[in-house]
């Protein structure tokens, strides 16, 4: 076990080992109120202190007590407001101030269904659970739309986390998103763009002065209910948050899908949780101790038995690991198979015969690999179906070195085309205002394929695995990469990855030699690309490139195979034949 001590917080680690797979189990624990602390084991985690709010929580103090002493809760409605001189009104808004952002709410016009709970008396730490899927409701790291896909574990508490800021007399309040900054807000059926959708905004950009967007209350029976909507939050789809209907056109009512629990956090579990996750994705797993680790684990002499440490593996002569994940055979990727055994380029395919789920799995079993990797040592990953290689990992090692890529960021592909968000309700603001510039038409970033150092790729995977599943990965790490450039580097000038989304012409076929291998030659920005990625609607390229690097390592050298070419997995070696279901038969290659 290893026990780190920082800031008043103790972090304890342990290392449970079977076999050469190591396992590892964090618990934190923050001093609370001394002599007492809060201890948050593996397996129990905020959620077993997460306290649903009820309607005790939101009872009011007694205002108008009758003769016999019993409580008359009065409605708030404007002549009664206009009875105590303006005095509650006063109280509302004041109670609903923000110092730091000037967000007062206008609480003049209440309108609130009868069962709305009221008075809740001081601002809490809460999330929103959807009750249709069982997850919690979270935005980007900027703001923007609102997803019902946090999970204990899997993403921070801070990311899920609100502060409800409720007025003392009145049933509505605002939802700040604690990590961003960001007000809850559901814009009106007639807004010009996104109608309907739920969005985490900030005061800069008119969260608090549309009306009643971000004004909301809690309905009996677990509904938040939206004053700007006059109904309830919905989750329609999988993860998407509406203020309709699931037919799109009417407010929501009280519809399964629309279901909430509302829970306050104690201050200590939110501690405890930050604490935790300092550990699961910014300390690698290495740096807890220096125990050698087996990468990969089997015995193949394609996989490698070698028994690294960090030493081994330092920032000038890193060790690189080409990944991709593919959980069946098709032709495009036996091609892109056989093109890297051409290359001599050794791949590890991950996920190989998984039941396909989502692409989420592939940001999962990438994450798995890397945390077991020394933190210098270099990551390739390509997606599997669409991708050809140009070069062993000798040339793609010194070509990313001679870009002086920061060791700190995350290298990744960029393309002309700005997808998904280019088709969705604010997405072409996003793309042409948000985005930062590029010096060549590749402005944009492509998650399928990437390259850097194992410590900060394991923790933008880690992040990346939070928003999975039910969004795209692209359109996760499009967001992030605009709300955290300072984690990026895109390839702007094609050096390494090559997107043909989009191209017409630029990149061109560069015959084999009698000294070297085919290759290709993108003319608009003067570079040799090392990996192909024909991703969108630019497979129709993939035909001929495939048939161009499959030429020989000299121009009067056939087309070869080696019968026995195999592939790494985590689990062991596999031929080509074993993966693609046919014999290779032909020149053996040289």
């Amino acid at each position: 076990s290893v026990v780190k001590q920082r800031d008043a917080t103790m972090y304890v680690s342990s290392r449970s080992v079977n076999g050469s797979q190591a396992q590892y189990h964090h618990t934190v624990v923050v001093p609370h109120a001394e002599p007492a602390r809060h201890e948050m084991p593996p397996g129990t985690g905020w959620e077993a202190f997460a306290k649903p709010l009820e309607a005790a929580d939101f009872a009011l103090p007694c205002m108008q007590p009758n003769k016999s002493g019993a409580c008359v809760q009065p409605n708030l409605s404007h002549a009664w407001m206009a009875t105590q001189n303006n005095t509650l009104e006063s109280r509302l808004t004041e109670a609903f101030s923000d110092n730091a952002t000037g967000d007062a709410l206008s609480l003049t016009n209440e309108h609130a269904p009868a069962d709305c709970l009221r008075g809740l008396g001081s601002h809490r730490n809460v999330v929103v659970r959807s009750a249709s899927n069982g997850k919690y409701f979270s935005t980007f790291w900027g703001g923007g739309e609102v997803f019902a896909i946090g999970v204990a574990f899997r993403m921070p508490l801070d990311r899920m986390l609100f502060e409800l800021k409720p007025a003392t007399q009145s049933p509505w309040f605002s939802l700040r998103h604690r990590a961003t900054n960001t007000t809850l807000a559901v814009l009106p059926r007639g807004a010009k763009e996104g109608a309907n959708m739920v969005l985490a905004r900030s005061a800069a950009s008119g969260a608090m002065q549309d009306g009643d967007a971000h004004l909301f209350c809690f309905q009996r029976g677990g509904y938040l209910f939206s004053k700007a909507s006059n109904g309830n939050v919905n989750q329609r789809e999988q993860v998407l948050l509406r203020g309709h209907d699931n037919s799109g056109k009417n407010p929501a009512g009280r519809i399964p899908t629309a279901r909430v629990d509302l829970l306050s956090v104690p201050d200590a579990a939110i501690t405890a949780d930050a604490s935790a996750w300092k550990l699961r994705a910014h300390l690698a797993p290495t740096k807890l101790d220096k125990t050698p680790t087996l990468v990969p684990n089997n015995t193949s002499p394609v996989c490698g038995t070698q028994v690294r440490t960090d030493a081994e593996s330092t920032s000038a002569s890193p060790r690189l690991h080409v990944l991709t994940y593919a959980t069946k055979a098709t032709s495009m990727l036996c091609d892109s198979l056989r093109v890297a055994q051409r290359v001599n380029l050794k791949l590890v395919l991950l996920g190989w015969q998984e039941q396909y789920r989502g692409n989420f799995q592939k940001l999962e079993a990438a994450r798995e690999y890397v945390a077991r990797l020394p933190p210098d040592d270099l990551v390739l990953f390509a997606d599997a179906y669409d991708v050809l290689y140009v070069a062993d990992e000798r040339e793609i090692v010194r070509r990313y070195l001679e870009m002086q890529v920061d060791p700190s960021r995350v290298l990744f592909q960029a393309e002309k085309g700005c997808w998904p968000d280019w088709d969705m309700a604010f997405g072409r603001a996003f793309c042409r205002e948000r985005y930062p510039p590029s010096r060549t038409l590749y402005r944009y970033l492509n998650s399928g394929v990437w390259m850097g150092r194992a410590a900060p790729a394991f923790e933008l995977l880690t992040e990346m695995v939070a928003f999975t599943p039910g969004l795209d990965d692209q359109h996760v790490v499009s967001h992030m990469f605009v709300d955290a450039p300072e984690r990026f580097a895109l390839d702007y000038e094609a050096r390494l990855f090559q997107s043909f989304q989009e191209e017409k012409g630029a990149v061109t076929a560069v015959a084999a030699s009698d000294t070297s291998l085919a290759s290709v030659r993108n003319v608009a920005t003067n570079s040799s690309p090392l990996v192909l990625h024909f991703n969108g609607g630019s497979k129709k390229h993939f035909p001929k490139f495939k048939s161009h690097l499959l030429q020989g390592a000299v121009s009067r050298q056939p087309l070869c195979l080696a019968p026995n070419a195999s592939v790494c997995t985590p689990s062991g070696a596999l031929s080509l034949a074993q993966i693609c279901g046919m014999k290779f038969t032909g020149v053996a290659c040289t």
